[in-house]
């Protein structure tokens, strides 16, 4: 994995992908209705709902993905090469709101704890992990057509029991190690469920179901965590349920 060269070009595809998602975001809020405050499309853009209502809500999600050796910036191209060591990771998060708005955009942002499950195939003993991050969403329609999209990126500190045979390998070809301790990066594509099923009819305290694309990362950040850059993606599903 080139972590070097991804870590060089992440800032700059973060920079990107959000700059396409305000212009498309911009372009689509014109259509709706000609001089329509501009408060009041990004209102309608974010979601149907009131966020405060999720002000005291609990977020739980569930991920499961693969171990790859995919560049973290390409995985956003949904690029997948399966690692040949480690296999599947397993995580269940438990995150609560701490702001709904981020430089004056509709931004949620989420303080998650997470424990994860990190399958070796029986090259070594499984491995259990702890992080704790913040997560920003950001709610739009995608393309314009009414389908409520969300994207997230998240940033925080994962602990492993021991390091996973994918990290260890993409460390060992330049001759160094890795950290128990590294940094943790997230980023998701996912959409809301309840634009198209009543989940209240089921079950009145879910506030809303999501379900999409993610990927977990940790590495060193540049050589912070450890002796040089390096670190492992797990490329999978995520459902999250506000309760």
């Amino acid at each position: 994995m080139k972590v070097n060269n991804t870590q060089n070009r992440l800032p700059i595809m973060a920079i990107f992908s959000l700059s396409i998602i305000l212009l498309v975001n911009q372009v689509y809020a014109e259509t709706l209705e000609p001089g329509m405050d501009k408060d009041v499309a990004l209102n309608q853009l974010s979601s149907t709902k009131n966020k405060k209502e999720n002000d005291n809500k609990f977020y739980i999600k569930f991920q499961h993905g693969q171990a790859s050796e995919t560049d973290f910036v390409n995985t956003t191209l949904l690029e997948f090469n399966k690692s040949p060591d480690s296999g599947p990771l397993t995580a269940i998060s438990l995150g609560k709101k701490i702001n709904d708005s981020l430089f004056g955009l509709p931004v949620d942002i989420i303080a998650y704890s997470s424990i994860q499950h990190f399958n070796e195939n029986h090259l070594q003993a499984d491995i259990y992990g702890i992080t704790t991050s913040l997560k920003a969403y950001y709610d739009f329609l995608l393309f314009g057509n009414g389908i409520q999209t969300r994207v997230g990126l998240a940033g925080g500190l994962s602990y492993v029991s021991r390091i996973p045979k994918a990290e260890e390998r993409d460390f060992a070809r330049k001759g160094a190690e890795s950290s128990k301790l590294n940094s943790h990066l997230e980023y998701s594509f996912d959409i809301p469920l309840g634009q198209f099923f009543n989940l209240k009819r089921h079950h009145s305290s879910i506030d809303e179901v999501y379900i999409g694309y993610t990927v977990w990362h940790r590495s060193t950040a540049f050589g912070l965590f450890g002796e040089t850059s390096g670190g492992v993606n797990y490329q999978g599903i995520a459902i999250e349920v506000i309760y």
